[in-house]
C-alpha cells in the first residue's frame, strides 16, 4: 500500500518534470518498493480513463455494465503492464537496466499528469463545447504529452531524443493495439 504523502510526492516529482524540471528526477524512488508502488498511479487515472472511453464513445453506452466494465479494467491492467514488461527486455539489449526501474517510476507517475491533462478537455468536447477548438487543444495536448513522454524517457534513461521517441512511439503503438483489440472484441461479442 502507498500513504498518501508518498503519492503526493510522486504526483508532484511527475508535475515538476511536465514543467521541465529535471531535478524532479530525483525525487522519485526506485527502489524496489518505490518501483512497485508506482503502479499505484493506475489507481489514480483509471476512473477518468473509463469516464473518458465511456464518454467518446456512443457505442459503450449500450453495453455499459458489470462485463463491460470488467473487461474495460482488465484492458487497462494489461496497458499498464504490457510496456514495462517490453522495456524490461529492451532495457536489458540496450544496456540500460541499472536505470530501467527509475524510468518505469517516473513514467507510471507520469500517467497522472497526462491524464489530468487530457480529462477537462475531454469533457469540454462532449458536453457539447466547440469541436474545432476543443478539437485543436486535444491535439495540441496529445503533441505535449507525446515530448513529455519522450523527455522523460531521456532523462530516465540517458539516451538521445532520438531513440527515446522511437520508444514513446513503440509504447503508443502498443497502447494503441491493446485498445483496438479490446474495441473488436466487445464490440464484436455486443452484435452476436
Amino acid at each position: 500500500m502507498i500513504s498518501i504523502l508518498e503519492l503526493v510526492s510522486n504526483i508532484r516529482a511527475a508535475w515538476q518534470l511536465a514543467l521541465r524540471n529535471p531535478e524532479a528526477m530525483t525525487d522519485f524512488d526506485a527502489s524496489p518498493t518505490g518501483f512497485w508502488q508506482s503502479f499505484w498511479a493506475f489507481a489514480v487515472v483509471i476512473p477518468p480513463l473509463f469516464l473518458m472511453d465511456v464518454l467518446q464513445d456512443n457505442r459503450l453506452h449500450d453495453l455499459l455494465g458489470p462485463g463491460l466494465v470488467l473487461a474495460m479494467l482488465l484492458a487497462y491492467i494489461l496497458d499498464a503492464v504490457a510496456f514495462p514488461v517490453v522495456m524490461l527486455s529492451l532495457a536489458d539489449r540496450m544496456g540500460l537496466w541499472p536505470r530501467y526501474p527509475l524510468y518505469i517510476v517516473a513514467y507510471n507517475w507520469s500517467q497522472v499528469v497526462q491524464t489530468a491533462l487530457l480529462f477537462p478537455i475531454v469533457l469540454l468536447l462532449v458536453s457539447g463545447g466547440d469541436p474545432e477548438s476543443g478539437g485543436m487543444f486535444l491535439l495540441l495536448t496529445f503533441a505535449l504529452i507525446l515530448f513529455y513522454r519522450a523527455y522523460i524517457t531521456r532523462l530516465a534513461l540517458g539516451i538521445s531524443y532520438g531513440v527515446a521517441a522511437a520508444l514513446v512511439l513503440l509504447q503508443v503503438l502498443l497502447s494503441l493495439s491493446i485498445q483496438q483489440g479490446l474495441s473488436a472484441i466487445l464490440l464484436k461479442g455486443a452484435s452476436v
